[in-house]
């Protein structure tokens, strides 16, 4: 179930003072990172994307005006609420949690914005959903994940152009990011583009290049395209 994973281990939230942590990182680090935005990006992403509670008893807390999500964003593409009360009753919960800090705190809105945008996606509410993205995005034009779950906003209502909008912008600000890869790639596969649907599958390979799905799609998409030699060797991943 999305709530009880059982991973406890979690980096740290999103500090005050990214610029004295980031010099402290580029003391200790002999990687040649690009800059401050990039690094406070990732370390945004990896934080966003990871499991806060694994317990109903474990209480969720805030950071700096940053909440704590109780789900696993990335998850919420793999899982049916239909029929699991449990389960609604629990994501509904979260969003009252984050409607509160919302409404009473004046920092860090959008990256309370961009979770409760996300569950009211999953629980059907789109117009909801569509207003907490916007507003996430408008207050932090660079909150990638905004644009992510925008985008699949955008393909529930079948505006793909939109949609590639959003993942063309992720794709501008981070390269490392395999399931947006993904989703442009199928999206261009649908609209009949397999040339570059392929060469986005190829990017999503090189950074996931241990998942069979993503090498099964471009194998689909070399044999339809008559490179059936390409297409074997996809298929034997």
């Amino acid at each position: 179930p999305l709530f009880r994973s059982g991973r406890l281990q979690r980096s740290a939230s999103v500090v005050k003072n990214l610029e004295s942590v980031f010099d402290e990182w580029v003391e200790r680090s002999t990687s040649s990172f690009l800059n401050p935005f990039s690094w406070a990006q990732l370390k945004w992403d990896k934080w966003f994307d990871e499991v806060y509670a694994e317990e109903a008893g474990l209480k969720s807390r805030t950071k700096s005006g940053i909440s704590e999500p109780l789900v696993q964003l990335e998850q919420l593409e793999n899982i049916d609420v239909a029929g699991d009360q449990e389960l609604f009753r629990e994501m509904q919960g979260e969003i009252e949690r984050l409607t509160a800090l919302v409404d009473t705190s004046s920092e860090s809105i959008s990256f309370n914005l961009c979770p409760r945008g996300a569950l009211n996606r999953k629980l059907g509410r789109l117009k909801d959903a569509v207003e907490d993205l916007n507003r996430a995005i408008e207050l932090e034009p660079h909150l990638l994940d905004a644009y992510w779950h925008r985008h699949l906003l955008h393909l529930l209502q079948n505006n793909e152009k939109a949609a590639l909008s959003d993942l063309s912008f992720i794709t501008k600000h981070s390269k490392t990011q395999s399931r947006v890869y993904r989703s442009t790639a199928e999206i261009l596969a649908r609209k009949g583009d397999l040339t570059m649907a392929v060469a986005n599958y190829s990017q999503a390979v090189k950074l996931e290049p241990n998942d069979g799905e993503v090498y099964y799609r471009r194998a689909q998409l070399f044999e339809k395209k008559g490179d059936f030699v390409s297409a074997l060797e996809d298929y034997a991943m």
